[in-house]
């Protein structure tokens, strides 16, 4: 958590506010995350379950434009001035949603700080979720992104 606070502090001061915490499965991504909300006296929002929750409503083919609107609307309970944890966010990355999560995460973000977990790894200046040949693979450039990254099991 000693590298996770620094970012949480420049977050405010960025056009995104998101701080993402990388590791692979087993990494302790959820107990950062946890760490962090005893620390600040904030919850943990299981992003897979409740999105996954709002989805069951939507017929199979809106869902790709409904996904925005239900985040927003998980997130709106929040307090604008504390940061938003969300956990198990690999929900983001299923194909059949036909989003870019890194674009989401960084939406939700603009007017709130937001510290996510995302399953993956960083290497060469590059983050990427899922090996290569995958269909959900995303690589993307960190450049000014806030992330830790925590090393795998």
């Amino acid at each position: 958590m000693d590298r996770l606070l620094p970012l949480l502090a420049a977050a405010p001061r960025q056009f995104y506010r998101l701080v993402l915490v990388v590791g692979a499965s087993g990494a302790g991504k959820t107990a950062t995350l946890r760490a962090l909300g005893e620390h600040l006296g904030v919850g943990v929002v299981n992003l897979g379950l409740r999105l996954s929750e709002r989805l069951l409503d939507v017929p199979v083919r809106y869902r790709p434009v409904e996904v925005l609107g239900l985040l927003d609307d998980i997130l709106a309970t929040s307090d604008g001035d504390l940061p938003v944890l969300l956990d198990n966010t690999e929900i983001l990355f299923e194909l059949a949603l036909e989003q870019q999560p890194l674009q989401v995460l960084q939406r939700l973000s603009r007017n709130r700080t937001v510290v996510a977990t995302w399953s993956g790894v960083v290497q060469g200046g590059r983050l990427t979720y899922a090996p290569v040949g995958h269909p959900a693979r995303r690589e993307y450039a960190v450049d000014n992104l806030l992330l830790i990254s925590l090393p795998g099991e």
